[in-house]
């Protein structure tokens, strides 16, 4: 296993951003001048300097790039042979890529479990230290919270240290699930003083962590760990160490600024040579960051398969102006101005590559009908691309991109037009056909990036296949990173309290409540079918208080930013499965379950107020923030001097959600930090705010 990095400083490069910045036109200059971030602007600009120029190849035959040196002088673009199963992570002034392949790399696919997280020693402006961990509290462990906030206090640099050393190991080990933010950070404790990981409370068998530092000459410091699942190679025996690894051939570290700058003078050149404004307006774009990492992955053997990342970086760099005509299209769309979006969608649909637009057209046909049709269409396409681009065995269980279709960027819209069919089979009452595309999606990506394994359970019920439902519900509770095939029949066995106290701390409650249907359905009021719906209800009492009040199911999804658990996803879970509880032998049983109704029965919010509600809804909750209830106006009225700065702060931090969600500038309600990367068509795209 390897780690190499790529190191800048934006403010050092300004005068290349600058010369970059000449190439543009006034539309391109506006469009990247809109990051809130000027690291992330710098990105955005230097990566419209590679449009129509494909990097890869450039970094195979460019001499500039040839005497491209790492910090000591050896040379900075490496070979690999493949498959390599690898990572990748940015923060501001560092890329970090982890990879192993060859025998260093654990036999298995369809997914290789590596992940890697780096972060910069620093706290956030306009914070103190306490306050920084008290913000993420709720996903520390309490010997995470202790070994953070002891007595007598650590010192700064340490304490830092301490936390970060944490989140990146948190981090790092979910990515290599696959499952992100899916995956709930307090089941992963670090023992920081002892090197000790434990995961839901055990020692995880067959996994591996590296932690490691990156220094930037005198300037920045910072902690990485890289999580890698290793398999036999782990005996199992004795705590899970996490290694403290120093530098040395493991850990590469290279400086960036000369590639850009070898980019950007190579760039200008080309600018000369042709109309090269021209070619910017069709906005095909690549992200400095990423093309940097990519420089490492370039492979010489001409005679082998090229890499899954080579293959999907070229793609990043073949955008058109039917982009372009698909970007207009949603923009139209959002403001609800869908008929003058038809003639661009046209337009975006001609590029057979263009799968997104088939989406977006399949959303504004009049009939569910002609979107199952569009859709339909454009899997067929999708499919079609795919086996030429990735191979003829690209889908098949024992080919090479079979469970890590979301890590191979090209089936991203191939995956979207999937999800895309599911929603259109529900909203056409087809349930069984909406499963069926839901298991061939989890087919595809086991780590389920799309989230289709809370719909499955739901689905699979409303079509008869209980036992199917309950097979892949109780694989998932038992063990999140399962990848169930619903063929093994289910168990009626009931659960232990410890088990339930457990499901109830670190489950998205979406699949016990299926789960409970599905064991209604089958067994009737068995002991399992209440515990399932005990546990859902802890998780999301939402959920059931709308359903036992009779709430009206909600007509579509909702958009809004959310937490694991909140209102929203309880609007969304009842879009999808209401009318299968309000069946009447459903709804009178969940109504007759008075442990799991008490969970919805709250009390008046007001302190000094013993009121608890007699029936389901007596009580009125605050219009604004959803999250305390009132046995009275007067109640209400009292309360709302204590209430009103947490209510105000909580849809301030919404609307701040909202507007990270959708790309704009966002005032912070309050001292706050957060961070999100991905691969995008343009490149890496990420952020720390």
């Amino acid at each position: 296993m390897q780690v190499w990095a790529a190191t800048f400083d934006v403010d050092s490069i300004a005068e290349l951003e600058d010369e970059g910045l000449k190439l543009l036109d006034h539309d391109a200059r506006t469009k990247v001048e809109r990051f809130y971030q000027r690291i992330d602007s710098f990105s955005k600009r230097i990566g419209r300097l590679f449009a129509d120029q494909d990097p890869i190849a450039r970094a195979r035959h460019s001499s500039a790039l040839d005497d491209v040196r790492d910090h000591s002088g050896a040379q900075a673009v490496h070979r690999l042979n493949e498959p390599i199963g690898y990572n990748i992570t940015h923060d501001n002034g560092v890329i970090a890529m982890a990879f192993a392949s060859g025998s260093d790399l654990h036999p298995d696919p369809p997914a290789y479990r590596i992940g890697v997280d780096v972060m910069k020693l620093s706290l956030p402006r306009r914070t103190t230290y306490a306050g920084f961990v008290e913000t993420v509290g709720d996903q520390l462990t309490g010997l995470e919270q202790r070994t953070l906030l002891p007595e007598p206090p650590l010192e700064s640099s340490e304490a830092l240290r301490r936390f970060y050393l944490i989140w990146t190991l948190k981090e790092a080990y979910t990515k290599a699930l696959g499952l992100g933010l899916g995956f709930d950070f307090k089941r992963i404790e670090y023992d920081v003083p002892n090197d000790v990981v434990r995961i839901d409370g055990v020692r995880p068998v067959g996994w591996e962590f590296v932690r490691f530092d990156i220094n930037r000459s005198d300037q920045d410091t910072y902690v990485g760990v890289v999580a890698r699942y290793v398999g036999e190679k782990d005996t199992g025996e004795g705590e899970c160490k996490v290694e403290r690894r120093p530098p040395g051939e493991w850990l590469k570290v290279y400086d960036a600024a000369h590639c850009v700058a070898a980019t950007v003078a190579t760039a200008v050149a080309d600018a000369c040579a042709r109309d090269y404004s021209r070619s910017i307006k069709r906005d095909r774009c690549a992200s400095a960051a990423c093309w940097v990492a990519q420089v490492f992955f370039v492979s010489t053997n001409q005679d082998t398969t090229q890499s899954i990342t080579s293959v999907a970086y070229r793609q990043l760099t073949r955008q058109n102006a039917a982009t372009c005509g698909l970007e207009i299209a949603e923009d139209l769309c959002r403001r609800r101005r869908p008929y003058e979006a038809l003639p661009y969608l046209d337009k975006a649909m001609r590029d057979p590559r263009n799968l997104d637009a088939w989406v977006q057209a399949a959303f504004l046909a009049p009939t569910l009908d002609d979107s199952t049709q569009l859709l339909e269409c454009a899997e067929k396409q999708g499919r079609k691309l795919l086996q030429k681009d990735l191979g003829s065995d690209c889908f098949d269980d024992d080919g090479d991109c079979v469970g890590r279709f979301w890590s191979v960027l090209e089936t991203r819209p191939y995956m979207r037009v999937l999800q895309a069919l599911v929603r259109i089979h529900v909203e056409n009452a087809q349930y069984g056909k909406a499963a069926d595309v839901c298991i061939e999606m989890l087919r595809l990506c086991p780590g389920d990036n799309m989230g289709q394994r809370d719909w499955l359970g739901a689905l699979l019920a409303r079509a008869g296949r209980c036992t199917e439902a309950l097979s892949y519900s109780q694989a998932w509770l038992e063990d999140s990173t399962s990848h169930p095939d619903g063929k093994a029949p289910p168990s009626q066995t009931p659960l232990t309290p410890e088990h339930i106290e457990r499901l109830s701390r670190f489950t998205k409650a979406d699949i016990p409540y299926s789960a409970a249907l599905a064991a209604f359905k089958l067994w009737g009021n068995c002991e399992l079918a209440r515990q399932y719906l005990l546990i859902g209800a802890r998780l999301n009492s939402q959920v059931l208080l709308k359903i036992l009040a009779k709430i009206d199911r909600p007509k579509s999804l909702s958009n809004a930013a959310r937490e694991l658990n909140s209102t929203e996803d309880a609007h969304d879970y009842l879009w999808l499965a209401q009318d299968a509880w309000m069946e009447e032998d459903v709804w009178k049983w969940a109504n007759d379950q008075q442990d799991a109704k008490a969970c919805v029965m709250k009390p008046c919010s007001r302190d000094g107020c013993d009121a608890v509600e007699q029936k389901v809804a007596q009580f009125k909750r605050c219009g604004a923030c959803h999250q305390v209830w009132y046995c009275s106006t007067a109640c209400q009225k009292q309360d709302w001097k204590k209430h009103k700065p947490a209510c105000k702060q909580r849809e301030q931090m919404k609307q701040f959600m909202r507007s990270i969600a959708l790309g704009k500038p966002a005032k912070t309600p309050a001292p706050f930090t957060g961070a999100a990367a991905d691969f995008a068509e343009g490149g890496m795209s990420s952020r720390w705010f």
